[in-house]
């Protein structure tokens, strides 16, 4: 049967197959490659405009960033490059005759399409080598021209790899997305040209295999029909291959070490739409829609089989695994550069609040979201790291426009406010405690429900927080890689950890140059007070809190992160806050525990009992005790919240009774001057510690025990005896 179905058509296979292989190449190249043809204007368009017409601003980033943004035509992105696509509609009269030439003389069974494939090939490279010409010649369109020398002698001068480093990354993704585009179109012609020419193979030898009643082909009908499957499929794969090739190249050879996030999404978004187009579009297009009158569909499954295995070759491509190197290259330099500009800006730290954007609203909202409200959708603040790095360069300039009186006075006010351990100097001046009017305490304002920023203080979980520069930078980064971990599933994994990272490296870096005192390095402070301390000390509880935040939102967010880990890592770097935290409340404790002990020990050289040495009561040691006490709890309730301060002045509190009180229990009060000296002492110490506003709000009942106790028992029974004064 299948001899005589060959013999009937052996005369004439030679003139067909002539006719066949003429017509495939020489009158159908033209409808493949047309889309390779597009116009170049030159029409002058500054920077601006360029960008904001950008099809990649406004349409390809448009779900993500403004889902409201108008949508520019096909033809208006093109035109906002200055360059046309060739986009001519799909000819279905040209395809139906290519699908009946190729179906009506595939009985030659010898007929092959290698001649077409080499000439499409060498269209291709023919078109890649003119795009990569005009690509050169308009990055130097763009350039300031320089006195002699022509465009076409520069462009010989130039070479693509320096051509790309100078194209800026909008213009540089718009030219490979019009690139993309070009090969869309071919890729897309073949792919539904393919599908009806297998549709219409296949159906024919459906009724073949019928009207014989063959269950099966014979192998060599088998044969060729395999052949023939792959040769067509591989004209929709090559044009892929070669894209992917060419544009991977493209890649390469930009540098892509210094994006940002928002630059980062476009590509990624720009690599998302051409894996879309080879992993739907295309394999929707070879669905073989002409196939559903096939009767004898097992003769054809290992032909399917061939058509899936070549949309496989489409899917598993150059740019799958580009996206995934470049993907993981931008988090490692991003880390990388984050990391140091971190490191720089806490060097360079004055430890002073910071006068808060408004962009950090929308951070801490975004942080602070309930798991039962709307979650908040990422935006680009990229202009926020600037706008704090102008306002650190604010402060500097306006302190360098200060006279030298005032910058003396300022110090001064900052030194008495501010409780350092550097030793002060004794004076002899006569303190005027006494006089000092009775301190209230600071009127409170009432805390705003929902989280506020006011000028240099944000409100959070109806707590005041004052933010140094670099922990606002921080919080920027973490915000940064929190998107990343939720949009970007592949290195999810990697941006939770960086996040892990760079908390604990601002831990760490912190600790060194506040509690270490290395800050005094870099001179932008000249010691470690009480108030850089409790700035730090801000940040920390601050950053602790946000962290859990942190987790909890990512462990709702992520499928691909073992739970497990990021529980043990959140939990680690957790630990380590709460130390440092600790760490810093010891290290405040310690500086006025030295000066009071420093103070008190005078007190035991006095002779409280001999008339010719002159004492004034209240002394200079007990004066300055009040006076450091007072002015620690001015500087720290300016800072930190009520709950902390209780504990800090507590545990002074305690400081204060075996370290000073403790003296009074134990010096010789052996005549009436001794007495009477040490009872005023004891009275003015008790009834001035009393006006301390912090201890108006802590039980000081065991101190006032002390303090009357020594009065009561040491001092009264000997001014009630009389004798020697």
């Amino acid at each position: 049967m299948n001899r005589t179905y060959d013999s009937a058509f052996g005369e004439m296979r030679t003139n067909l197959k002539k006719i066949m292989v003429k017509d495939f190449q020489d009158r159908f190249l033209d409808y493949f490659t047309s889309p390779l043809a597009y116009s170049k204007g030159r029409e002058q368009m500054n920077e601006t405009a360029l960008l904001e017409e950008s099809f990649l601003n406004v349409s390809v980033l448009n779900e993500i960033e403004d889902p409201q943004a108008p949508v520019l035509t096909e033809e208006n992105k093109a035109a906002a490059l200055s360059w046309r696509l060739n986009d001519s509609p799909v000819e279905s009269d040209k395809e139906e005759r290519i699908a009946q030439l190729v179906v009506v003389n595939v009985k030659l069974k010898d007929f092959t399409i290698g001649g077409f494939k080499l000439k499409l090939l060498d269209a291709l490279k023919q078109f890649h080598q003119e795009f990569t010409k005009d690509l050169i010649e308009l990055a130097i369109e763009r350039e300031p021209k320089p006195t002699g020398g022509t465009d076409e002698s520069r462009a010989r001068s130039k070479n693509l790899f320096e051509v790309l480093q100078q194209i800026n990354f909008d213009l540089f993704l718009k030219l490979m997305m019009f690139y993309f585009r070009i090969f869309k179109n071919i890729i897309g012609r073949q792919a539904s040209l393919t599908n009806q020419i297998l549709g219409q193979l296949f159906n024919l030898y459906d009724k073949k295999l019928d009207e014989e009643k063959l269950p099966e082909f014979d192998k060599a009908t088998h044969a060729y029909l395999t052949d023939l499957t792959e040769d067509l499929l591989s004209i929709v794969v090559m044009p892929f291959r070669f894209f992917s090739e060419r544009f991977a190249d493209f890649m390469n050879k930009k540098k892509l070490d210094d994006l940002n996030i928002a630059n980062f999404q476009k590509l990624v978004t720009f690599f998302q739409t051409v894996t879309t187009f080879a992993e739907n579009e295309v394999v929707a297009l070879m669905s073989f829609r002409n196939t559903t009158k096939i009767r004898n569909k097992e003769a054809f499954i290992r032909l399917i089989n061939k058509v899936q295995a070549a949309t496989e070759k489409i899917q598993a491509n150059t740019v799958v695994s580009l996206k995934l190197e470049i993907e993981r290259s931008f988090i490692t330099s991003y880390h990388k550069s984050k990391l140091a500009n971190l490191k720089q800006n806490l060097e360079l730290e004055n430890w002073q609040p910071t006068d808060i954007p408004y962009s950090y609203l929308h951070i801490f909202k975004f942080l602070n979201q309930k798991s039962d409200e709307p979650q908040g959708q990422y935006e680009n603040l990229d202009k926020t790291e600037e706008m704090l790095c102008s306002s650190r360069g604010s402060i500097k300039l306006a302190e360098e426009k200060e006279s030298d009186d005032n910058r003396e006075n300022t110090e001064e006010e900052e030194r008495k406010m501010e409780i350092s351990d550097e030793k002060h100097e004794d004076e002899e001046e006569k303190t005027e405690e006494k006089e000092k009017p009775e301190e209230k305490p600071r009127e409170k304002i009432p805390v705003p429900e929902d989280i506020t920023i006011l000028k240099n203080e944000i409100y959070i979980n109806k707590r005041r927080y004052k933010l140094t520069s670099a922990f606002l930078l921080l919080m920027k980064v973490i915000y940064d890689y929190m998107h990343i971990a939720e949009n970007f599933p592949s290195i999810s994994v990697d941006a939770t950890n960086r996040i892990v990272e760079i908390v604990r490296f601002y831990n760490s870096y912190t600790c060194q140059l506040i509690l270490s005192a290395g800050a005094i390095h870099f001179q932008q402070i000249k010691t470690i007070t009480a108030k850089i301390l409790a700035m730090s000390s801000l940040g920390i509880s601050l950053l602790s809190g946000q962290l859990e935040n942190v987790k909890l939102r990512l462990q709702s967010k992520l499928q691909g992160v073992n739970s497990e880990w990021m529980e043990k890592e959140f939990a680690k770097v957790g630990q380590d806050l709460k130390n440092h935290d600790t760490e810093i409340h010891s290290k405040i404790i310690q500086i006025l525990n030295e000066r009071l002990v420093s103070n008190s020990k005078v007190l035991r050289t006095l002779e409280w009992g001999n008339q010719r040495e002159k004492i004034n009561i209240p002394t200079k040691s007990t004066a300055q005790n009040l006076s450091n006490t007072r002015q620690m709890y001015l500087t720290l309730e300016d800072l930190l919240n009520q709950d902390l301060l209780n504990h800090l002045f507590a545990t002074i509190l305690r400081d204060v009774e075996d370290n000073y009180v403790s003296i009074f229990e134990t010096i010789p009060i052996e005549n009436r001057t001794a007495a009477q000296r040490v009872k005023e002492e004891l009275e003015y110490f008790l009834n001035s510690f009393r006006e301390i506003p912090i201890y108006r709000e802590i039980d000081i009942k065991n101190l006032e025990v002390r303090v009357l106790s020594v009065i009561q028992e040491r001092c009264n029974p000997v001014l009630e005896r009389g004798g020697q004064r």
